[in-house]
């Protein structure tokens, strides 16, 4: 299903590894400069920062070697005519919102860890486990954002039904 133009290609590879470079500096000025930031922008805030910088990372990386695995084995091919031209412009889309789409799982990550922590503690005082916590398991829900949405797609649908489910047993 991979039918994408050189310039796509090009594109797709650049933006990403963009984004990698980008992910992979902010990632380690976070990490070592930690306990400076911790000071200045406090636990909560560097954890929000760290669940957007890791699930980048990850998903930039999963996205890239996609995108080289499909050409290391000629998975893909020029666009010829216009039902491939749509394709091309689905695909690009799949590249540029898939990291996109982890920041905000990522997002959520930081929002049902702090749920979990107020649910269990009166007053919860975070410490540098937290960010350290939001920062590990951002990063693999950034990797497997795609598996991550289609659970969250089953999840929700069951939701939703429950939810709105009129039918009364009588």
């Amino acid at each position: 299903w991979f039918n994408l133009n050189k310039k796509s290609r090009i594109f797709l590879f650049s933006f990403l590894s963009i984004l990698l470079i980008l992910s992979i500096i902010s990632a380690g000025i976070i990490v070592y400069f930690k306990n400076e930031t911790i000071e200045l922008l406090g636990i909560e805030k560097v954890s929000i920062i760290g669940c957007i910088i890791f699930p980048l990372l990850g998903s930039s990386i999963f996205y890239i070697r996609k995108l080289y695995k499909a050409c290391i084995n000629l998975d893909i091919v020029e666009p010829n005519g216009n039902e491939d031209n749509i394709r091309q412009s689905g695909i690009i889309f799949y590249f540029i919102l898939r990291p996109i789409f982890s920041v905000a799982l990522g997002l959520l990550l930081f929002l049902s860890f702090k749920i979990g922590v107020s649910a269990m503690v009166k007053s919860p005082e975070l410490n540098d486990g937290f960010v350290y916590s939001c920062m590990f398991f951002s990063f693999f829900i950034g990797y497997s954002s795609g598996d991550v949405i289609d659970k969250l797609e089953k999840v929700g649908k069951n939701i939703v039904k429950k939810s709105f489910d009129t039918s009364t047993e009588d």
